[in-house]
């Protein structure tokens, strides 16, 4: 850190030091003599090697607090204060730990001395340093002052200078803290400073209840930060703590001692409910459009050509039941997230695509669907049903509800904050979100209903429609394939094999064999499949894929959050791009724009090192990285610059002049 960097001293002359291979700790005096001083004002300076670390006060994850202590065995009435300067934060591992390296001194205040007198103190040093391994450093220190007059010592300047760097508690600096609230649900803290411009570096949180970790603040908006709370702590209930908060922004910082308080203090500051709704239509509306719903726009035109043969009474009731069926879709996912919630599982928007169980009947449902298609099944409907068109009902409400669980298997703009905004609120809100976005993904097929007219000004059927079933069922069978793709990378090639096996061996029935032996079929392959699927579960991420995330010119890294602390650590610029293979917009994303000649071109004119992070399979780290930044799904990107606190958060959608005009207004 800049701030205790400066602290440079000359070697010391103490009558006694601690000293190991890694460190060295000795007591100063800023004077040198005692003079009539009631109180002395001396200096811990340790000195590290490279690479080795002493702690705060707080030491954060892990580590143990630097203690000085008088002698148990002295028998004065002397009375030794230690302060501790601002410290720094040290991540790794996934671990936060606070407190310093290289060369720092302690602010040490000596009282009860008798004044005219010698001094001669005898104290005991209990610390513990740490670099790839922790050892203990403790032992004896001293020092001696004679009685005479008071003259400034060699070291008077620099222990005057460290004790300028304790924080204490002022409101003097404009960075106050107004409230601090606590999310149990999302288990963050929510800090609220009286200047909305200001731009925190850091927030130290020191608490009574042990075993917690506080990450870095990241900022919400106005002033107001978040910070995640961790730890192996159950049933963890932070509000109407008090703690204690050392921030530090820039180079003012200070201290301030807080309740926290419920978080229904704060949701002033969130944006109302009403607001979310709006996005999460609009959300929704766009979701339309996404590239998300290209393996699926087959399902969709289909069922829109189709209806051109109905009277309007009949076009508008399959586009209702089209529309229950993207509801159905969507109120199918809201329960599967609340059931997630209740469990305390992780959630995340997508994350079906995660889920072996999921892609193989989806590859499955698709299969009959492709035959559907092309009349050489109908679906099977109740007898109240009357001729074709129970099965055509039937159809629409499938095509809406399969279309709509392979249509979200990523972000949109809009949709990652209502998102985000659902799935940190509680179980009412959460569902009516989500059913709102789904009423937005319906919003074409109740607009159509309304004026079904407008599907009777598509072409009439002919020869033409034979040529359109084939082209829409092709685009079905591009999109087993891809769900095929999928599951051999969740599981493996001979269990998609298998699937696809299965799924020739229906369509070849279904040509040359008797049509009542395709249902049958299909459900004993469905149960073999589904069954296999979840006694085969979707095994770890192997080392070989983990790392397979560079392009041909290898200039992309895997993601880790070490290498990501280290190079931020470093002043280094970072380039974050969350992706999975399911994501077809993340896709899109590398290769209209971050594998584009121009924006590489420009990562590499601003020194940029560019990091990935595969979230196809579960992945906890990628999860916790999200959460961090209040979101639950991506395409997530996000550009770290030396000189700012918070990343730079890109759009789901990346436009590749945004990108470049924020790095060449870094290189001005």
């Amino acid at each position: 850190m800049s701030l205790l960097a400066s602290i440079l001293v000359l070697p010391a002359q103490a009558k006694d030091s601690v000293e190991t291979e890694f460190a060295r700790a000795e007591l100063l005096s800023a004077v040198e003599a005692t003079g009539n001083l009631s109180e002395i004002q001396l200096g811990l300076q340790v000195t590290l090697q490279p690479g080795w670390k002493i702690y705060w006060r707080s030491p954060g994850d892990a580590g143990l607090p630097t203690q000085l202590s008088i002698q148990e065995a002295a028998s004065s009435n002397l009375k030794l204060t230690i302060a501790y300067p601002l410290p720094e934060r040290f991540s790794l591992f996934g671990l936060d730990t606070y407190g310093y390296g290289n060369k720092v001194i302690f602010p040490v205040r000596v009282t009860g001395h008798s004044p005219g007198q010698p001094l001669d103190l005898q104290a005991d040093l209990n610390a513990l340093i740490c670099s790839d391994i922790c050892v203990p450093f403790n032992g004896p220190l001293a020092v001696s002052l004679p009685a005479g007059a008071v003259y400034p010592s060699d070291y008077a300047r620099e222990i005057a200078r460290a004790a300028a760097l304790v924080p204490r508690e002022t409101s003097d600096l404009g960075i106050s803290i107004k409230s601090a609230n606590y999310n149990q649900q999302l288990n963050s803290l929510y800090v609220q400073f009286g200047n909305i411009d200001v731009s925190i570096d850091d927030i130290f949180i020191e608490t009574e209840q042990k075993g917690l970790s506080f990450a870095q603040p990241v900022l919400i908006k106005d002033g107001l930060y978040k910070i995640g709370v961790s730890g192996a702590v159950k049933d963890v209930s932070l509000e109407q703590q008090t703690m204690r908060l050392t921030v530090q922004s820039d180079n003012l910082f200070g201290e301030q001692t807080i309740t926290i308080e419920p978080v229904s203090k704060h949701t002033a500051k969130i944006p109302a409910l009403a607001l979310i709704l709006l996005l999460a239509l609009g959300g929704g509306v766009i979701l339309n459009v996404m590239p998300c719903v290209l393996p699926v726009l087959s399902l969709k035109l289909t069922s829109i050509i189709s209806m051109r043969t109905s009277q309007p009474q009949i076009i508008r009731l399959r586009l209702l039941t089209g529309a229950v069926g993207i509801l159905s879709s969507f109120a199918l996912l809201t329960g599967g997230l609340v059931l997630l919630k209740l469990t305390g599982a992780r959630i995340g928007w997508g994350i079906q695509f995660q889920n072996l169980y999921f892609l193989t009947a989806m590859a499955l449902f698709l299969g009959i669907f492709t035959l559907i298609l092309l009349n050489k099944i109908h679906l099977p409907t109740p007898q109240l049903s009357i001729g074709t068109q129970g099965s055509q009902f039937s159809s629409d409400f499938l095509s809406g509800f399969v279309a709509t669980l392979l249509a979200t298997p990523c972000s949109a703009p809009l949709v990652g904050t209502a998102v985000s905004f659902a799935l940190s609120a509680d179980y009412a809100v959460l569902t009516l979100i989500l059913m709102t976005m789904g009423v937005g993904l319906a919003l074409p097929w109740l607009m159509l209903a309304i004026a079904p007219h407008l599907v009777l000004m598509l072409p009439k059927p002919g020869v033409w429609l034979n040529y359109v079933r084939f082209v829409l069922a092709s685009g079905l069978l591009f999109t087993i394939l891809w769900l095929l793709w999928l599951i051999s990378l969740a599981s493996s090639v001979l269990f998609a094999g298998g699937i696809a096996a299965g799924l020739i061996f229906i369509w070849l029935v279904s040509a040359f064999g008797p049509s009542r032996f395709v249902w049958p079929g299909f459900v004993g392959i469905a149960v073999i499949f589904v069954v296999l699927a979840g006694w085969i579960g979707i095994p770890a991420m192997p080392v070989d894929r983990q790392n397979e995330v560079t392009v041909e010119d290898g200039v992309w890294q895997p993601f880790s959050l070490e290498l990501l602390a280290e190079l931020r650590n470093q002043k280094q610029a970072v380039f974050v791009d969350i992706t999975a293979d399911w994501c077809v917009t993340c896709q899109v994303n590398k290769q209209l724009v971050l594998e584009r000649k121009p924006v590489l071109q420009s990562f590499t004119k601003a020194d940029v090192t560019l990091l990935r992070a595969d979230w196809t399979r579960p992945n906890d780290m990628i999860a916790d990285y999200l959460l961090k930044y209040h979101r639950f799904g991506i395409p997530f990107n996000s550009l770290y610059l030396p000189d700012m606190a918070e990343p730079v958060i890109f759009s789901e959608i990346l436009v590749a002049e945004k990108i470049i005009n924020v790095l060449e207004a870094r290189l001005r």
